[in-house]
């Protein structure tokens, strides 16, 4: 595989980021190591759940974090993951809603053949997924380019949403959200309102 660029790996992570008693981030990003670690790890049980939204703040940005929801461990490269705190049956696996972060400079690049390139890697990854809807959405008064995604992992029909905000200098933020298809009328208003949420600093 190509090396990808650091955006385009960490949209992928939609792709894999299944639970099955732990959480498995796949080796197919060969740039990463390979993360294991089980629910009954002591440090998990200290991230508790929040009762209320509020904003989790980083030195470039902030977004929100509802209700039932909570950051787990810092991967490297991607600068926020915010998991419900529920495991969800799927079909043979379970599935932990979540959304990340990350962050890319562009440098030189347009942004029309960046966007080529993530969905050409996207769908080298997972030539049978499904490109549901792409284009700009308005997000309150913010206007994103988005593209929901659906596609099958083991058993399980995932529905994801990425979403490209335009930072400062000449780069780009990412927002990746991902359920289980049956859960996707039940988070698509929460995902919304997370992406209005989020500001630089």
């Amino acid at each position: 595989m190509k090396k990808s660029s650091t955006l385009v790996i960490f949209l992928i992570i939609g792709f894999i980021f299944l639970i099955s008693g732990i959480f498995i981030i796949s080796s197919l990003i060969k740039n990463l190591p390979l993360i294991n670690f089980s629910k009954e790890i002591p440090w998990l049980e200290s991230f508790s759940s929040l009762q209320k939204s509020e904003y989790l703040i980083k030195a470039d940005f902030k977004i929100l974090v509802p209700p039932g929801w909570k950051e787990v461990i810092n991967i490297p490269k991607v600068l926020a993951l915010v998991v419900k705190d529920d495991i969800q049956e799927g079909s043979g696996n379970q599935f932990q809603s979540y959304y990340a972060v990350t962050h890319e400079f562009l440098k030189d690049e347009k942004f029309d053949n960046y966007l080529l390139k993530i969905k050409d890697e996207l769908f080298s990854l997972k030539p049978e997924a499904k490109l549901e809807t792409e284009g700009y959405r308005q997000f309150n008064d913010k206007n994103f380019y988005t593209l929901e995604i659906s596609f099958n992992e083991n058993t399980n029909k995932i529905k994801g949403l990425i979403v490209l905000i335009p930072g400062k200098n000449n780069d780009l933020w990412a927002i990746t959200f991902n359920t289980l298809e049956t859960n996707w009328d039940k988070y698509q208003a929460l995902f919304d309102q997370i992406v209005a949420s989020f500001s630089l600093e």
